[in-house]
């Protein structure tokens, strides 16, 4: 789309002499090619993901689905709030309104650059709730991220992707069903223990980590 050998800035030259063979790199979606020794550079130009701005998320539906998307040339917008932890600059947003209460997942495995995932509720992006978030899925792939948190049927969730290192490229998005979950999974709903000695057996699968649980890396019950 665009081929220049001087910087319009500097006037200086951008011409440099190559000798061996062809030679073609991408760096974050800017080709620079070498070739019969001169070095030429194509910009390739997009416009912002039509999901950049929270107000123009994408809607989800079902119980499970497969999405996919990219993040070129995303932005973050004011107040808009850090997703898992990370400051980021490149987020997409989805919607999703919960079909029925259950446990359920959603992860970016085969996401092309390293992400961060969050998931909350509210219609502002100014004035979010975090509900499950997460940069690393331990189990997953290079780079993806994945959260299990509780839906509620007829409940919005608000879908966050973005890159922990202004990273861009194209997203794959993964939402399912998990399961029922356990009776005690959250705080609120801790089992009580009657007695002086107790044995008491329980669960923590399909358990999920509330926010602003302490040491929150694993799901838990009480």
């Amino acid at each position: 789309i665009v081929s220049n050998t001087k910087d319009n800035t500097d006037h200086k030259t951008r011409t440099y002499l190559a000798t061996k063979a062809i030679m073609r790199m991408k760096i974050d979606q800017v080709w620079l090619t070498v070739a019969c020794g001169l070095l030429t550079t194509t910009s390739v130009l997009h416009g912002a993901p039509a999901n950049d701005d929270f107000a123009n998320r994408i809607t989800i539906t079902g119980l499970t689905n497969s999405i996919t998307g990219l993040n070129v040339d995303a932005t973050k917008e004011p107040s808009e709030p850090d997703h898992a932890g990370f400051i980021g600059d490149r987020s997409v947003w989805w919607t999703w309104t919960a079909p029925t209460n259950g446990v359920f997942g959603v992860d970016t495995a085969g996401t092309t650059f390293d992400t961060t995932l969050a998931v909350y509720t509210g219609g502002v992006v100014s004035n979010l709730s975090e509900v499950a978030s997460n940069s690393d899925d331990a189990n997953g792939s290079f780079g993806s991220s994945r959260v299990i948190f509780v839906a509620a049927a007829g409940t919005a969730y608000q879908i966050a992707v973005d890159s922990q290192y202004s990273w861009s490229g194209d997203i794959y998005l993964q939402l399912g069903y998990v399961g029922v979950p356990q009776p005690n999974d959250n705080f609120a709903d801790a089992t009580p223990i009657a007695a002086l000695t107790n044995i008491l057996s329980g669960s923590t699968v399909l358990a999920t980590v509330e926010p602003s649980e302490p040491f929150a890396e694993h799901p838990s019950v009480w």
